[in-house]
């Protein structure tokens, strides 16, 4: 049986990923800082061939900002949660999936789903649980080549032959 200790952390520890994903998605650096990531985390983007950054490089380089993608959000889940032996920190696996959208230069929608694993370090601080090192996983990326997507303007423009 959970304690309430344990409860609680997992409770804050699923809100920091709620979060996470929220304010990434508005690259709100703000509270990616002061409420998601340590000073000190770092990011591992290796296996996807990325670099592997600090915290400060992130921010310098709009890392979160959806690299030049007008469209883009991050659906992060199946979070694994294990607790190591001191209870104030945590090692924890989430599937993450990121569709991402761009117009390309003659107007044409390019979209991509971008889909792998989170391996992280959370720790728990006095502001509360934080992330403090983050390595990405590479699953596989999915895309569409000009002119087989077309972006809707909303849900009124599926008719009943195009919903699948």
């Amino acid at each position: 049986m959970l304690s309430r200790e344990e409860m609680s952390a997992r409770l804050e520890i699923t809100d920091l990923y709620a979060r996470y994903v929220h304010a990434v998605d508005k690259s709100d650096y703000g509270t990616l800082e002061q409420r998601i990531f340590v000073t000190e985390t770092s990011f591992d983007m290796s296996d996807a061939g990325g670099p592997v950054m600090s915290w400060t490089q992130v921010k310098e380089s709009d890392f979160m900002g959806g690299w030049g993608f007008q469209h883009f959000f991050h659906i992060t889940s199946n979070l694994q949660i294990d607790f190591e032996e001191d209870g104030n920190s945590a090692r924890t696996l989430s599937t993450t999936f990121n569709p991402w959208a761009t117009v390309d230069s003659e107007g044409g929608h390019r979209l991509y789903h971008v889909h792998g694993r989170y391996h992280d370090r959370v720790v728990h601080t006095a502001d509360g649980w934080r992330i403090a090192s983050r390595r990405w996983e590479n699953g596989w990326v999915s895309g569409w080549p000009a002119g087989e997507f077309r972006v809707l303007s909303d849900m009124t423009e599926l008719s009943a032959g195009e919903a699948r």
